[in-house]
């Protein structure tokens, strides 16, 4: 590995960017798709408010970070040890990831135009990587100051009523919040970020720590007198009917609402965007139920390319979904279970079921089977037609359950 002399305001970078600038650029997409992975499945946290809940970020993720972009963790180690212009006694300043990520995304920053180029990426690829910094340091600021993880009734309560000079209400959710901490970030503080320096590297990730760990830090303190005073949303899922159509529904919280939502959303555009119909899938859907393959599959497909009508889609997995998670009284993330798929089939099972959600379903089942495989209910007995419907609802629970 070279050494660029240490009596150099940039030597981090320069040392960074001399040993791996090949590796950066032909590792662009398995550092994107690394990236891509971990946001995904971090999605349950960063798609509400709840700044509580635990977003997870072990030391597999990080040598799995070093091991896409071709990376020795201890090349990073030295190269940010022989640096003169740190301080080594503050941990924030010599953290190798910390140092690794700034200075990869301001490579990118460099080469942004080429990356775009090279690889049609249509986002900002040092916005990228940049982002996934910020993602790290909130992890390890809030599990500095969220000792456990709170009672999300409590924290609810919490999110709604915060000062006025805290800006976290403002956004959607903490995705949201965050990218816009890191795109304000270097205000006032001026690092370039085409070519960092290294007493800039500390300064930018400084000063981010900082912002992130007062919101959180001010946010605990309510949360821990609200705790104290017992004050909360209510969370007890209540059964109500709309007087003016008849309608059952439920009274829930908005983080577990927004969970639902996105969850379901997220399930139905893979299913969107998934090449094919899943084979497998519809063999297994199709098994017992006397319902031919190669029709069930025509149905899901024309439910799928049906550009102008996607809600159909979405119904039918929020109906899952909320079953699941509401009258099952589960959370999201156990959806990828044995469990999962037994309580949906046995609950699909009840011909006379009382559950808002299933009756929705099997309404919303009965709606696609008729739009999309008309030709085959005009030539087929009411029987098979329920087979369809059946069929159709398995290959579905089986595909959410599969959905990582």
């Amino acid at each position: 590995m070279a050494i660029i002399t240490t009596n150099n305001p940039h030597f981090i970078m320069d040392s960074i960017v001399d040993n791996y600038s090949e590796a950066f650029i032909k590792n662009f997409p398995k550092i994107v798709q690394h990236i891509a992975i971990y946001i995904d499945k971090a999605s349950n946290v960063l798609q509400t408010l709840n700044v509580g809940e635990r977003l997870l970020y072990t030391q597999s993720i990080e040598n799995s970070l070093y091991d896409a972009a071709g990376v020795d963790k201890s090349d990073i180690i030295t190269i940010v040890n022989n640096s003169t212009n740190l301080d080594k006694k503050i941990q924030n300043q010599v953290n190798p990831l910390y140092n690794f990520l700034m200075v990869l995304s301001c490579f990118y920053e460099q080469k942004k135009d080429e990356i775009k180029k090279l690889y049609k990426f249509k986002g900002d690829p040092a916005l990228y990587v940049r982002f996934y910094l910020v993602l790290r340091i909130y992890s390890i600021s809030q599990k500095q100051i969220f000792k456990y993880t709170p009672r999300a009734d409590i924290m609810e309560y919490t999110i709604n009523h915060l000062s006025n000079r805290y800006d976290l209400p403002k956004f959607d959710n903490i995705y949201s919040w965050l990218w816009d901490y890191m795109v304000t970030n270097n205000k006032s503080l001026d690092a370039d970020l085409n070519y960092i320096a290294d007493g800039d590297i500390y300064q930018w990730n400084s000063k981010i720590i900082n912002r992130i760990k007062s919101v959180l830090k001010y946010i605990y303190r309510a949360f821990d007198e609200n705790y104290r005073k017992n004050k909360s949303v209510v969370e007890e899922n209540i059964q109500a009917t709309n007087k003016e159509d008849g309608n059952d529904y439920y009274v829930i919280t908005t983080s577990i609402s927004n969970q639902i939502e996105i969850f379901s959303k997220n399930v139905q555009q893979q299913f969107i965007q998934d090449r094919e119909i899943r084979d497998n899938l519809i063999a297994i859907a199709c098994k017992n139920n006397h319902c031919s393959p190669s029709k069930l599959k025509y149905i899901l497909t024309e439910m799928k390319s049906d550009q102008n009508d996607n809600q159909l889609l979405l119904d039918i997995i929020m109906n899952l979904i909320s079953f699941w998670v509401i009258s099952g009284k589960q959370k999201v993330e156990n959806i990828h279970s044995m469990a999962f798929i037994k309580r949906c089939i046995g609950a699909y099972s009840i011909s006379n079921t009382y559950d808002p959600f299933i009756k929705s379903l099997k309404n919303n089942l009965s709606t696609v089977v008729e739009r999309y495989g008309q030709k085959y209910i005009d030539i087929d007995k009411k029987t098979t037609v329920n087979n369809f419907k059946q069929s159709l609802f398995l290959y579905i629970v089986f595909y959410i359950s599969s959905i990582q």
